[in-house]
């Protein structure tokens, strides 16, 4: 959990690159919503492995001045492997806190992610807007059945 709070707290202050800086691009990756206005920075905080829980950060950000947000609804995730037509188990979404409790404006941390079987998977983030629309945008994952990491 104290990595967590670390993690997000560079978040917040700014000093999270991973979106467009030097980054393993095999851990961390971003999404883009609303034509640019929202943006999802994802960091694999456990995994991604097959057969073992995964757990994401997310950390929405405001697509212009790239800053920390609220989200103007809210999101889903799901866990989908399209070439075999199958899903996996409902992922869970949990709101971050700092050190003394209080929520981290826009940061998020999905658990229960379970890949169970090597392959293309896909991880779909679908944002229900307040007005009532919604868009999806997939985080593609390419897992190794024989030593459980992320392929090259």
């Amino acid at each position: 959990m104290k990595m967590i709070f670390c993690a997000l707290a560079l978040m917040v202050s700014g000093g999270f690159a991973f979106a467009h800086g030097n980054h393993d691009s095999q851990k961390m990756a971003h999404l883009v919503f609303a034509g640019g206005a929202l943006h999802a920075h994802l960091t694999w905080e456990k995994g991604p492995l097959v057969m073992e829980e995964s757990v994401l950060l997310v950390q929405w950000m405001n697509g212009q001045t790239h800053t920390p947000t609220e989200l103007p609804g809210n999101f889903e995730v799901s866990v989908v492997m399209p070439s075999m037509g199958h899903g996996s188990a409902p992922t869970q979404i949990q709101r971050v806190a700092d050190e003394k409790g209080n929520p981290i404006p826009g940061a998020f941390e999905v658990s229960n992610i379970y890949f169970v079987m090597g392959g293309e998977w896909q991880v779909d983030f679908t944002v229900h807007f307040e007005e009532g629309s919604s868009e999806t945008q997939s985080l593609p994952v390419k897992l190794d059945n024989d030593d459980q990491h992320l392929c090259q």
